[in-house]
């Protein structure tokens, strides 16, 4: 909750952004902050915030290390005071030629939320003495939360702080409501990042075979349900189909058709790895790469033969044979084939090929079963 206690801190002006938006830098006590800020948690739903819900065990190692006094936090969390709650006529005020920011907040924490949160739960133990440790902050002023998205992928997407999946999800978003990342992102020939990321995200919501079964940034622990792959897996496992422009150029509604009636077709031929996902691994990582690279064969395959890519049945006509006779010694050194191939754990063989370099070999060993094309 925000209180109704006004903040006044001795601050310099910093460059402002390209955007305009005015930035200063200053330091405040912990206990001039605390109840003051909020941090704006990533939701998928909404597709609102960009901050994965912070990791409770770094945040207490954190708070312990400041606690036996290891640690010194030298470097600036980044804040932001949006635009409903900054008025330049009256938040910044020059004083005896010093300027201070005044404000009641809330001040959004766009980049540092686990070093806030341990000094916090310092605070609650001890106020008395945490309530002074000082913090030293980069404050803008008046940013949307679209610019606070924007420079907190710009901090953290090369940060392993960072979960891939949620560097997608804010990679998406970004390329959707600015032009000039859209555009850097053609040039640099990673659209198709973005392009995998909505159809990741709607399959998982209208795919009959992959509904809530993708993992997603943001979402709490009783939304994941039944979800066997992270987002960051079935983008990855998309890639090779955005090579096909045919593929490519479709609209997304279609491009889930496409996946949908290929995988019904592997479903068809391979009914029990479809039973329970947990007992068998076809729809986690190794088995979406692998079949999707399986997938540009194949819809070259039902190209040349003049067939349906959004019939099931002419899936499984083309793959059947490749999958059932796909074999080999699982972990206790039994020989499977078929559906068994793809069981979990020890009892399965797909484990084995888990590695990116074990997928494309799997992924070849199907391809090199499929029908060639005469060339004609």
């Amino acid at each position: 909750m925000i209180t109704g206690t006004r903040i006044k801190e001795q601050v310099l002006e910093a460059k402002t952004l390209k955007s305009g938006t005015p930035v200063v830098l200053g330091v405040m006590s912990m206990a001039e902050l605390n109840g003051k800020y909020r941090i704006p948690y990533r939701e998928f739903k909404s597709q609102e915030g960009y901050q994965r819900r912070p990791n409770m065990a770094r945040v207490r190692k954190l708070a312990n290390e400041l606690r036996k006094n290891d640690v010194d936090l030298p470097t600036t969390v980044l804040l932001n005071i949006r635009g409903e709650d900054f008025d330049p006529a009256t938040s910044i005020v020059t004083e005896n030629g010093q300027k201070f920011l005044q404000t009641f907040g809330p001040f959004y924490v766009v980049d540092g939320q686990h070093r806030i949160e341990a000094i916090r739960e310092l605070i609650d133990e001890d106020p008395g003495k945490w309530g002074d440790f000082k913090i030293s902050f980069v404050c803008m002023l008046g940013a949307d939360p679209e610019e606070e998205l924007d420079q907190f992928y710009v901090v953290n997407s090369n940060s392993k702080s960072v979960p891939t999946d949620l560097a997608l999800d804010l990679l998406s978003h970004r390329a959707r409501t600015s032009p000039n990342t859209r555009t850097g992102l053609i040039e640099s020939n990673l659209l198709w990042k973005v392009k995998a990321q909505e159809l990741t995200a709607e399959l998982n919501e209208h795919s009959e075979i992959w509904r809530g079964r993708i993992r997603f940034a943001g979402q709490l622990p009783e939304e994941k349900g039944a979800s066997v792959i992270t987002n960051t897996g079935m983008v990855t496992s998309l890639k090779p189909l955005f090579s096909l422009d045919q593929f490519s150029d479709q609209h997304v509604a279609v491009q889930v058709k496409v996946i949908d009636a290929f995988w019904k077709g592997v479903r068809d031929v391979l009914p029990e790895a479809f039973e329970d996902v947990t007992d068998y691994g076809i729809q986690k990582q190794t088995g979406a790469v692998v079949l999707h690279n399986v997938l540009v064969r194949v819809i070259g395959l039902i190209n040349a033969s003049g067939k349906s890519l959004l019939s099931p049945d002419d899936y499984a006509s083309f793959i059947k044979d490749a999958l059932l006779r796909l074999e080999d010694l699982n972990g206790e050194q039994e020989m499977v084939q078929g559906s068994e191939f793809w069981r979990a754990g020890s009892e399965g063989a797909a484990g084995s090929y888990s590695s990116a370099g074990g997928q494309r070999v799997l992924a070849n060993k199907i391809k090199s079963e499929l029908e060639t094309p005469e060339i004609r």
